[in-house]
Parts: structure tokens; sequence; C-alpha cells
């Protein structure tokens, strides 16, 4: 395999994965679905979003 490829693949691994939790957490959110604190704000999901994308990711490139 060639390194822009691993790159890629990696890239979109975790981008994808951030963009997708972001999206529903944010959707649940807007339609009430979920109740959350008033201290809390949209910045807070998105930087777990990434962290738990990462997260995600890292088992699959063990194997």
């Amino acid at each position: 395999m060639s390194k822009p490829f691993i790159v890629n693949l990696l890239l979109c691994l975790a981008l994808g994965n951030s963009v997708g939790i972001t999206s529903i957490v944010l959707t649940a959110k807007k339609l009430k679905w979920v109740q959350v604190p008033d201290d809390i704000n949209n910045q807070y999901f998105i930087g777990v979003s990434f962290l738990s994308g990462i997260c995600f990711t890292m088992p699959l490139l063990v194997f």
C-alpha cells in the first residue's frame, strides 16, 4: 500500500466518524430527543465526537 492511500484512509476514518457522531447528536438535540444541561454547548459535542471518532478508528488499525 502506498503512503497517500494510508493517509487518506486514516483521515477518512477519523473525520467520517466525527462528522457522523456530531450530526447525530446535534440532530437529536435539535429534535429534543435528548436533554442537555445549559452549560454544555455545541463545541463540547464536536470535541468529544472527534475523540470518539479516533477511539473507534484505533481498533481497526490494530488488526
